[in-house]
């Protein structure tokens, strides 16, 4: 998870890099070295994406292997949104707008939380 997390920063802050030489290619009248730059921006936004998409399904994964079967629990509340989320007739455009949104702080955070809450559900050592 920590290398998809720094992979995960890296691509951020190398969109971040582009859009800036985009800006001063535009600036210049460069079209065609914007038009390149726009291309590679949308390449870099579609692997960091697919990292998201990844490292999301992977802490479903893990949140599902921690869940005992049919217990009630944290488990059970994560299994009923994503399938809700998944089934959705949200068109692919529009989710990965919002894919594209999230920073690496976002994911950091999400983190946090699903941990406190494998916190909150281990039961006491006796």
């Amino acid at each position: 998870m920590a290398s998809e997390s720094s992979e995960l920063e890296r691509l951020s802050q190398e969109i971040v890099d582009s859009q800036s030489h985009l800006r001063g290619a535009k600036s210049v009248e460069s079209f065609d070295l914007a038009t390149a730059i726009e291309r590679e921006i949308g390449d870099m936004e579609e692997r960091r994406s697919k990292l998201l998409h990844d490292m999301a399904s992977s802490a479903v994964e893990d949140e599902q292997r921690a869940a005992a079967p049919g217990a009630s629990g944290p488990g059970e509340s994560l299994q009923l949104t994503v399938p809700s989320v998944a089934g959705s007739t949200e068109s692919n455009e529009r989710i990965g707008i919002i894919w594209g949104r999230l920073t690496p702080e976002d994911v950091d955070r999400a983190r946090q939380e699903v941990f406190l809450v494998f916190l909150r559900a281990e039961p006491p050592s006796c």
